[in-house]
């Protein structure tokens, strides 16, 4: 199953719950997919039709502008514990460390990425040990409520009603 049928078969249940997370997994897809379409297993088309096409490029631009945490902008403070039980200054300069590489890696990158969710999979590195447990939970919580704001603005991303999305 794609996610153009997803949606489909979605719309065909008339389930809005998962219409919001049907239509996310078709953000991901290649413009030119969103375009032309897919096929079924068995080789039957699975176009989109032109009012979705429209609906995921526009939510598409709204995801990239969430794909980054608020703390990895730029001039942004990264998050810290303030019990951190390290020697003064260390854990932020490993924060300034690991900021560097992210953006490195995944802000300066010419690749669209818009899933606010991709870093939801990943524990966050520790070089040498550091940054202390304590700031890592603090980053953690930081990054999660970051994806809990994204997962309840999914909906209004998408420019459609589901009644009690957040719940």
């Amino acid at each position: 199953l794609n996610a153009i049928e997803a949606l489909h078969f979605v719309r065909l249940l008339d389930e809005p719950h998962m219409l919001s997370m049907t239509l996310f997994l078709c953000a991901q897809l290649p413009v030119p997919v969103l375009l032309r379409g897919t096929r079924r297993a068995d080789g039957t088309p699975e176009p989109l039709c032109m009012e979705d096409i429209e609906r995921l490029l526009v939510a598409r631009e709204r995801l990239a502008v969430l794909d980054v945490p608020p703390f990895f902008h730029e001039g942004e403070k990264i998050p810290y514990a303030g019990w951190c039980n390290t020697t003064v200054g260390k854990c932020t300069n490993e924060w300034q460390k690991m900021k560097a590489r992210y953006v490195e890696r995944y802000i300066s990158t010419p690749a669209w990425r818009g899933n606010p969710f991709h870093l939801q999979a990943h524990r966050v590195e520790r070089p040498q040990g550091r940054p202390c447990n304590d700031c890592i939970r603090c980053l953690e919580n930081c990054l999660k409520r970051h994806h809990e704001s994204v997962w309840e603005k999914l909906s209004e991303i998408f420019g459609i009603s589901v009644k009690d999305w957040k719940a």
